[in-house]
């Protein structure tokens, strides 16, 4: 990366933070939080809707608002792992392998600090010291001491507050366009909502008015080049868009031996999520390839619309979660799915639903892309403040 300002200084993380080392000795805490790479630390109930730790947690290190917590389990778009900050809760208790650290406020703004673990500079200097090997499930190859020997480049505080300022005020424009979006999200079920409360309908399984079949594909890994790198899209459970009606994008394809183990569902199929989470749907723009992670439903003309479908499975999400064993890694059973009941109104109804959804999810879309487009500019101009190759006035 580039070189730093005249008036930076690298520091080693140990510099500017203090591991924290506090027992949940006595179990008075039963905040139990995760690390969500997107919303932070957050409470297991909130984050799965139940207790996925040990019932012993008197080894669980005690967090205080303000300190940090660093997961290096990486996933996709977090390649050594996050920290991040306790910001919801007064206190909660973590996962002792969590590496965990309070820092030096006269050195590191907190809210900056916040940006500087999510930056570029954080995976590179990760990156540089981390072992060289394979990864032990799923965890970067990296132990404490490594961590707090990490170097980072420090602005003057002054000039932290500032960047922080410019970033901060991104984060809210971007948390209003998104609050929007929810609106015109609810707005859509709840037209839609006062259409089958209005009308007398009965009820039947899912399979009664749908076809469902199971993805058949099993998961390998991303660069096996006996699977991917085709001709024939393959969707994944990531790439299913969040409140959005249909899905336009895939990450990889699948060339003919991958697809051989596998189907090629047709374009306008609804695909539902049943492992890791539920019940997130879409419906396909063309056809595709997808693991058992996720289900193919095909409407039966003459008993479904198939964006009524999609309606129907969105409303009954939380519904639908309570089907799935109660683990960390919740599955649904296709058995389960088959035998769900539903409200069936007629094909009439239906269609004056999938007629709002339609719309509803034209103008979702086109705001998804903005706050798409906002985020790629903050985080552009995070690069290049964090970075000092862009200054700001102090």
């Amino acid at each position: 990366m580039s070189e730093l300002p005249v008036n930076w200084i690298r520091m080693n993380i140990g510099q500017f933070a203090q591991r924290v080392k506090r027992k949940n000795s006595n179990q008075s805490c039963t905040n139990v939080l995760t690390i969500s790479a997107n919303e932070g630390l957050i409470s297991q109930k909130e984050y799965f809707k139940k207790i996925v730790a040990s019932k012993d947690t008197s080894g669980y290190t005690l967090l205080e608002n303000g300190e940090f917590a660093y997961n290096k389990s990486y996933s996709d778009g977090f390649p050594v792992g996050a920290a991040r900050r306790l910001r919801r809760y007064p206190d909660g208790i973590v996962s002792p392998l969590y590496i965990c650290f309070c820092v030096d406020q006269e050195l590191l703004n907190l809210k900056y600090a916040d940006y500087l673990f999510d930056s570029q500079w954080f995976n590179s200097a990760i990156f540089s010291i981390a072992k060289e090997g394979a990864r032990s499930h799923g965890l970067l190859n990296l132990g404490i001491n490594e961590f707090f020997g990490a170097s980072l480049p420090i602005p003057p505080l002054s000039e932290q507050k500032k960047i922080t300022e410019i970033l901060s005020g991104i984060d809210q424009y971007i948390s209003l366009q998104e609050e929007k979006l929810s609106k015109s999200v609810n707005l859509s079920f709840v037209l839609a909502d006062e259409l089958l409360d209005s009308n007398e309908f009965e009820f039947a399984s899912l399979s009664d008015i749908a076809d469902l079949v199971r993805g058949k594909f099993s998961h390998r890994p991303r660069n096996d080049p006996a699977f991917y790198g085709g001709d024939y899209p393959f969707l994944q459970t990531g790439d299913i868009p969040k409140d959005e009606l249909f899905i336009s994008t895939h990450q990889q394809t699948l060339n003919d031996q991958g697809l051989s183990v596998s189907r090629l569902f047709p374009k306008g199929t609804l695909v539902m999520t049943i492992a890791a989470t539920i019940a997130e749907v879409g419906i396909l723009k063309y056809p595709s390839c997808f693991p058992d992670s996720l289900v193919g439903i095909t409407a039966k003309s003459d008993r479904s619309i198939t964006e009524y479908l999609f309606y129907i499975i969105r409303k009954s999400k939380e519904r639908l979660k309570s089907f799935a064993p109660q683990s960390a890694q919740s599955n649904l059973n296709l058995e389960i799915l088959n035998a769900f009941n539903v409200p069936v109104p007629s094909l009439g109804i239906q269609q004056k639903i999938s007629e709002i959804m339609r719309s509803g999810s034209d103008n979702i879309a086109l705001n998804n892309r903005y706050i798409h487009k906002l985020k790629i500019l903050k985080k552009g101009l995070s690069d290049e403040l964090l970075s000092g190759r862009k200054r700001v006035k102090v």
